[in-house]
This record gives C-alpha cells, sequence and structure tokens, in this order.
C-alpha cells in the first residue's frame, strides 16, 4: 500500500481494526433444518416457495421472516462469497451462507453481527448502516453441527448500489462517437467532450456522499467498514444512502483503496468522481461525527432519488436501442464519413443512376 495511503487515511491505522474474538459466545437463535438448503438455490422460481418451507419449516420461516407460510417467497441474485441463497419474503430478506471456515467459526458473519451489538451498540440503530434485524445458526436434521447461518435484514425495495448507478451511467452517458446514441438528450446535445448534464453533477454528489459516509462509519463506530466499495454503498428508494455488508470480522484493508478499485472506468466522468472522492475522504478526516444520519439534507434525499429513477428509465430506453445506437446519424457524424467511398464506387453509383434516366 502506498504511503500516502498509510500515512494518511485513517482506515489504516492499527487502531481501528476490529478486535477479533473467537470465542464469542453467539447470542442468536438456532434452527433446525428439514433439508439441505442449497435446495432453495436450485429449485425453480415457481418452487422456491415450497422448497423454502422444505428447509426451514413452519417455526422456522415464521422465526425468520415473521410469518409461517412462504407463500409470495422470491429469490434474489446471490454472488457473494460462501453465499448460499437470499430470499424476500413478507418485507425482510434472508441471507443463508456457509463461512469457509464453518458456521459459527472464525469466519462467520453472525456471531461478528452479535460481537458488534455489545461493542458498537450505536450500529444496530444506525439510519446509514443495514444491520441484521435477526441472526440464526442452523443445525442439520440428526447433527450437532451447525451447517449454515442466516441473517435477516430490512428488505430495501427498489435500492441500487453506487456501483450500478455509475454503470447505468456509463451505458446511457457514452462518449466519443457513441454520444449521439445516448439515452440522455442533454448529454447527446453537449459536443464539449465532459459529462455536464444534470445526471452527471447529481452523480457527483452522490461520490461525495459516499465518502462522508465512510468516513463517519468510521468515526462513530470506531472501525473500518472492512468492504467498502460502490456495490456496497446503497441508495434506498428515500435517496437516502446505506453501508451494507460491513460484518467481515477481518477488517484489514483500506476502505479508501476499496472504493476507488471498485470504480474503473475510461469514460471521462471517472477521474473526476475519483478525486471528489479522495477530496471529501481527506476534508472529513478532521470533521467531528455525530450519531445523526449522513444525508439529512432534503435536497440530497430529492436528488439521489431522481438520479436512481432517471438512470432506470435512461437504461430502460438505451436497452430497446439497436446496439450501437442510430447508426446513420453515427456515421454521418463521422468527420469526412463521404469520402470513404472510394473514387470507383462513386463513378458506378453515378453510372447506375445515369442508366436509370436513360431507361426511364
Amino acid at each position: 500500500r502506498s504511503m500516502r495511503m498509510a500515512g494518511d487515511c485513517h482506515c489504516c491505522k492499527a487502531a481501528q481494526t476490529s478486535c477479533i474474538e473467537p470465542s464469542t459466545p453467539f447470542g442468536g437463535r438456532t434452527v433446525l433444518l428439514g433439508a439441505e438448503p442449497e435446495q432453495v438455490l436450485h429449485a425453480e422460481e415457481s418452487d422456491v416457495p415450497a422448497a423454502l418451507l422444505r428447509v426451514f419449516g413452519s417455526d422456522g420461516l415464521h422465526a425468520i421472516f415473521g410469518r409461517r407460510c412462504s407463500d409470495g417467497a422470491k429469490r434474489l441474485s446471490c454472488r457473494g462469497f460462501n453465499h448460499v441463497f437470499m430470499v424476500e419474503l413478507g418485507g425482510r430478506l434472508a441471507k443463508c451462507t456457509r463461512p469457509h471456515s464453518g458456521a459459527g467459526g472464525q469466519f462467520s458473519e453472525v456471531k461478528e453481527a452479535e460481537r458488534l451489538r455489545r461493542v458498537a451498540p450505536a450500529l444496530p440503530e444506525d439510519a446509514n448502516a443495514v444491520f441484521p434485524m435477526a441472526t440464526f445458526l442452523c443445525k442439520g436434521s440428526g447433527s450437532p453441527d451447525f451447517v449454515c447461518e442466516v441473517l435477516v435484514f430490512e428488505y430495501l425495495d427498489g435500492c441500487q448500489s453506487v456501483a450500478d448507478l455509475f454503470r447505468t451511467f456509463e451505458r446511457t452517458h457514452p462518449c466519443g462517437i457513441l454520444r449521439q446514441g445516448a439515452s440522455c438528450m442533454e448529454h447527446q446535445a453537449d459536443d464539449s467532450g465532459e459529462a455536464r448534464c444534470q445526471h452527471a453533477k447529481v452523480l457527483r454528489s452522490v461520490v461525495h456522499q459516499a465518502a462522508h459516509l465512510g468516513r463517519r462509519f468510521q468515526r462513530i463506530h470506531g472501525r473500518r467498514h472492512g468492504d467498502f466499495k460502490a456495490d456496497n454503498v446503497l441508495v434506498d428508494r428515500h435517496g437516502r444512502l446505506r453501508l451494507s455488508d460491513f460484518l467481515s470480522p477481518f477488517c484489514i484493508s483500506c476502505d479508501s483503496d476499496e472504493f476507488r478499485k471498485s470504480l474503473q472506468s475510461t469514460h471521462p466522468l471517472f477521474k473526476e468522481l475519483l478525486s471528489i472522492f479522495d477530496r471529501e475522504w481527506q476534508c472529513s478526516a478532521s470533521v467531528g461525527g455525530d450519531g445523526r444520519p449522513a444525508s439529512e439534507a432534503p435536497s440530497d434525499l430529492r436528488s439521489n432519488s431522481w438520479l436512481a429513477e432517471e438512470l432506470r428509465q435512461l437504461m430502460a430506453t438505451t436497452q430497446q436501442q439497436p446496439l450501437f445506437g442510430p447508426m446513420p446519424d453515427l456515421l454521418q457524424g463521422i468527420k469526412g464519413f463521404g469520402m470513404l467511398q472510394s473514387p470507383s464506387s462513386a463513378s458506378g453509383a453515378e453510372a447506375s443512376r445515369e442508366t436509370g434516366r436513360d431507361t426511364d
């Protein structure tokens, strides 16, 4: 890691690492499984509710989701390390994992959540943090060992990550000769070569808020996030920024580095966003923190929510366009396109037109 990061980055100080307690007692609840959790992962979409009922039973469903019926359960995209499945039901999201060290072991997110409830009591109440509502260790039938873990969160319907917003912006606001195919009309009409539309302005503000949010998390809760990448900074449907996936017991990575590495792009706006992030990250190091939410300005909340919805609509428009956009317009925009035809081709075309006239 560079000397700049080691010297300036607050989260790289040894005092900010989490204290790992291998003997941490489990304060959550246990669930007895009726089937392998992978049944939910491999089930057809229409069979997910039935598979969920087979795995947890009605008592387990009631403990996890607050209801004994699994009708309406929806399996969500699940890409995390050690994840088995994620399911939404009744406004709750259940994440099932098989930690590398075994459920309840050294890499247990469930045990880390319970530890944080004790050592960082403000964290579960933080409006900008997605903290588990409940945690469970699961045992197989007839086995004394825990086989998997389940963490239950509030389901944030319609939320998008900062990484999602940036990737969508990239798709809907192309530059160069592809700019004429942009879904954003303001960006399409701007020939400056920069991103100066209203979407770009709000995206700059979102990255600024993300840096402030990361610093605030460290100051208030006395630890690094541990996986502070743009994918884990969420924007909910109200426009508030929320941090997720901070339950790693090994907070050894630099939060600033993690965020920077998660936003890699050749888009002209990319370097500007990193500069904004770096500037706010350093400025926020000397600012005191309190327990108030990080994104309280009504104007920020409205703008963030507006950007998420706007980009969603622009993406839908982009996906309906041909792969390379309106090709005739793009080709005409290439300087000297009319000279691409060879003299012989031009002569042949003129001869064809003359022949047509003679025939008439």
